[in-house]
């Protein structure tokens, strides 16, 4: 099969635009966590392509991608049988600055694996995020109904929330951070405090060593976490010597945390 060329072309041959499957039962694929990570991470890179009016297929996205967010083989196979994704396999050479994909259609799983959405999956991806945006609004919502929480908004909610499926860290329905690549350390730092309930201060989370090098890996991780911010409102920090961590909303327009 030929390879497919995305540079300057509108949108790729879909390798779903003949026969294309009934998508099956889409609320059920949807209450799957992995999917719905990965839906979203497709959908994000979607919005991407058209933000810039490139072909979608410039912003396809890699099977590591979709593995570090735990999507199996399976849901992936059932993603692209649906019709909610396309499957390509990469074939750029290095002398190319466009990138070129195979249609692999239902061909088998490769490391080059690249996917991008269907109509379909658009569809159902961006049902998913209005879903997710009205359930983040209620619970803050809520939230301001009870206690003054901290910092400089009183619409913030008393907390931040880590989703250790999507990998994002939110505060109330905005993205604070989203992790597209693997960090361990920080992931640990997250899922600690979510598990914790989000309190003010917390002994050091990261395993412990048997020299002073964890009070440097916990400040480096608690620096990363500050610098890595698409939408910069929670700031951590380090004190009693490096030894515990602890956050606190970040106000915007004078960059002074309030605790």
């Amino acid at each position: 099969m030929n390879a497919l060329k995305v540079a300057g072309v509108n949108r790729p041959a879909s390798v779903h635009d003949a026969d294309s499957p009934t998508v099956a039962a889409p609320g059920r694929i949807a209450r799957n966590p992995r999917i719905r990570a990965a839906l979203s991470a497709l959908h994000e890179a979607l919005e991407h392509a058209r933000d810039l009016e490139t072909d979608a297929w410039d912003f396809s996205v890699e099977i590591s991608t979709l593995r570090r967010l735990k999507l199996t083989n399976n849901e992936l196979r059932q993603l692209v049988l649906c019709g909610l994704v396309e499957h390509g396999i990469e074939v750029t050479r290095r002398d190319d600055p466009a990138r070129s994909f195979r249609q692999a259609s239902r061909g088998p799983l490769r490391k080059e694996s690249c996917f991008v959405l269907t109509a379909d999956g658009a569809q159902l991806a961006e049902m998913i995020d209005q879903a997710e945006f009205s359930r983040q609004n209620n619970k803050t919502t809520a939230a301001a109904q009870h206690d003054e929480p901290r910092g400089f908004h009183s619409e913030l909610p008393r907390s931040p929330s880590w989703d250790r499926n999507r990998l994002e860290l939110r505060v109330g329905p905005t993205l604070v951070r989203r992790f597209n690549i693997p960090a361990t350390n920080q992931e640990s730092i997250l899922a600690a405090f979510e598990e914790a309930h989000w309190p003010a201060h917390m002994d050091d989370p990261l395993p412990a060593s048997d020299d002073a090098s964890h009070i440097v890996r916990l400040q480096e991780s608690v620096e990363q976490l500050n610098r890595g911010q698409h939408q910069p409102l929670v700031k951590f920090f380090c004190d009693r010597g490096g030894q515990t961590i602890g956050w606190l909303y970040r106000d915007e327009s004078t960059d002074h945390e309030k605790p």
